[in-house]
């Protein structure tokens, strides 16, 4: 808070650092213990300092798959999956001969058919947000 590049804005940071710590803070006996890892400074380029707020929550700093996506989730059940929604290629050196429009649309309807049981489950779990290891292609508008 001694730099000049705040200085003018110091009480305003102070103020969001204060309830940031409180946020965090946890009741030992009589006195109070605040572990200041608890607490995440995000910069971000482009905005002026007076721009900072204080988030009750996490921060995902990533770019949607999907317009339509929502960029704000409140009260989310969410789904940490540590593998990519999407049909995993085959190792094997395999030739798939296709020859007629029918067998195209039966392996696209199968592909299909597996990326709707992958999302059905996730809504059974009843999240309503996926986090997963890679991008994805799947966009799931679970209400």
């Amino acid at each position: 808070m001694a730099s000049k590049l705040v200085a003018e804005h110091k009480e305003y940071l102070a103020d969001i650092a204060v309830k940031a710590m409180l946020e965090v803070a946890e009741k030992d006996g009589v006195s109070w213990k605040v572990d200041v890892e608890d607490v995440k400074v995000e910069k971000k380029t482009g905005e002026s300092l007076r721009e900072t707020s204080l988030v009750n929550g996490i921060v995902l700093d990533k770019e949607i798959v999907h317009s339509g996506m929502a960029k704000r989730v409140e009260k989310a059940k969410i789904a940490l999956l540590d593998t990519s929604l999407e049909i995993e290629k085959t190792e094997y050196d395999a030739k798939l001969s296709i020859e007629t429009p029918d067998q195209i649309e039966a392996f696209l309807s199968q592909e299909e058919s597996m990326l709707k049981d992958m999302a059905e489950k996730i809504i059974q779990a009843g999240a309503n947000v996926v986090i997963c290891q890679k991008a994805s292609t799947i966009w799931l508008s679970i209400s």
